[in-house]
């Protein structure tokens, strides 16, 4: 069980649906548009769901994020 905070949760919410209605992830600014952060905020908080193991995102290639399946998330 992955434990998250509120603003990781709703982070990760924000990609699940995107990528339902888009058929691809969204990028880091369509991310920090939506939470209304700055783009390192946004960045921060999906480093949080991949180190927490909740995402996976391949380093240098746009919008390579990925929801880890069978990851079940939990507020702290």
């Amino acid at each position: 069980m992955i434990k998250v905070t509120e603003r990781q949760l709703e982070t990760l919410d924000f990609i699940k649906a995107y990528i339902d209605s888009n058929s691809i992830p969204p990028s880091m600014m369509e991310i920090s548009l939506e939470l209304d952060v700055f783009p390192n905020a946004a960045q921060g908080h999906v480093a949080a769901l991949v180190k927490k193991g909740a995402l996976t995102v391949t380093t240098g290639k746009m919008r390579s994020i990925v929801l880890v399946k069978g990851a079940k998330v939990v507020l702290k």
